[in-house]
């Protein structure tokens, strides 16, 4: 690598969510390996808890959040308040830029910008602030590459789709990281718009060969982890339950763990898993492991189990990548559309029946020596696809600059 060194700012970073943590690690290592690099700057919605988790990483509060910037410190209930009322939307539409300082400059000074891997810009998510603050950047006349990210669909159900798909129109480069939102995009005549994988499965090329990894012949042990989605909490506990009784029904000890717990100020899965757990009619073969991971821990942890079931898309990243085999969960398109590029069957849609969720998990099991076979194939290949993801880009930095 020879010539200009970039200075990147990396946008909507979340990386207290540790399958996000996996993203932004495989990110800033696929940059790293690629292009020659001055300055990375992450923006994320709680800057100062993050940066006591992963203190090596530069960063930046984010104005969309900005009752996190407004209530600094420990100032939880004020941040609450200002959340609860809802004034951050104003405050984004309204401040100029310029008055958050640290952010300001950071975008200014940068070369480019990157929108942090994932679902940044999903149809089941509140978009408006997002575009808000996406259109204050463009005017500063920056380049946005989306790498790595399911986008949409967006359509007559979502507010101002039209200035949303024009908005994203206008940025030089777009990877996806499945055929479902390629196919979205092309439908609606984007150009310059490629398809790669997720890439947390970078991570299978950084750590490779320093992971312990356990021999697998039979199923024995499997981490499960549910999440809150919508409105449905009481249909996921009650299929959870299924779920588990049936594993336990089968002497198959399971153990409840997420990339999405142990830390206060973020979304905790584990206290879903609570409430599951005390529904159990047997809990002696029942486990629960509320601890925050960073992606390399995570990893191994997920690689000390025979198998994974989960409603964490991570979660199953990170799994695969240990070694173990893994039956996602999917409420979003994201699911379909990364196991089919692996064409890897073992998925399940959230809404359908228990019955077809355990028929699908009976159905790994009796096959799980041949998933075990493919498995380290599937995730060399897939991990080949996301370091593609760089390639992309470095092609596309000189012309958008």
């Amino acid at each position: 690598m020879t010539g200009k060194k970039y200075k990147i700012v990396i946008l909507n970073a979340q990386p207290l969510n540790t399958g996000d943590a996996a993203l932004l690690e495989s990110l800033v290592y696929g940059l790293e390996q690629t292009i020659d690099i001055e300055s990375i700057a992450v923006v994320c919605d709680d800057a100062e808890a993050t940066k006591s988790k992963y203190p090596s990483y530069h960063f930046i509060q984010s104005i969309e959040k900005s009752s996190y910037a407004l209530a600094k410190g420990r100032l939880l209930y004020l941040r609450k308040a200002l959340r609860v009322l809802k004034v951050e939307k104003y405050i984004v539409k309204l401040l100029p830029l310029g008055f958050f300082k640290t952010y300001n400059t950071a975008i200014k000074q940068c070369d480019f910008i990157v929108m942090a891997p994932g679902g940044y810009f999903n149809a089941s998510y509140e978009n408006q602030d997002r575009f808000t603050v996406l259109s204050k950047i463009q005017q500063l006349k920056k380049p946005i590459f989306i790498l790595g990210q399911s986008i949409g669909p967006f359509d007559n159900n979502v507010v101002n789709h039209k200035s949303i798909i024009a908005s994203l129109k206008t940025l030089p480069l777009i990877v996806a990281r499945e055929q479902i939102t390629y196919e979205w995009l092309c439908y609606n005549n984007f150009s310059n718009i490629h398809c790669t994988q997720d890439l947390a499965f970078v991570l299978h090329r950084k750590y490779i060969g320093q992971l312990s990894l356990k021999k697998k012949n039979v199923v024995k042990s499997v981490a499960v982890n549910f999440r809150s989605w919508s409105d449905k909490e009481e249909e996921i506990v009650q299929k959870a339950m299924t779920l588990c009784e049936y594993l336990t029904n089968k002497d198959i000890a399971i153990s409840f763990l997420s990339t999405c717990q142990g830390i206060d100020t973020y979304v905790d899965d584990s206290k879903l898993a609570h409430k599951i757990f005390t529904k159990l009619t047997n809990k002696n073969l029942v486990s629960m492991d509320t601890n925050s991971y960073t992606p390399k821990e995570l990893l191994q942890r997920y690689a000390d189990f025979d198998m994974y079931i989960g409603m964490r898309l991570h979660g199953a990243i990170l799994s695969m990548i240990g070694g173990t085999v893994a039956v996602n969960i999917g409420y979003e398109d994201k699911t379909p559309g990364i196991y089919q590029s692996m064409d890897n069957h073992a998925y399940i849609d959230f809404e359908a029946p228990v019955t077809m969720w355990i028929n699908i998990v009976e159905e790994t099991i009796q096959n799980f020596e041949n998933e075990q076979r493919l498995l380290e194939s599937k995730v060399e290949d897939a991990a080949t696809k996301a370091m593609s993801t760089f390639t992309i880009l470095k092609n596309n930095i000189d012309g958008a600059i």
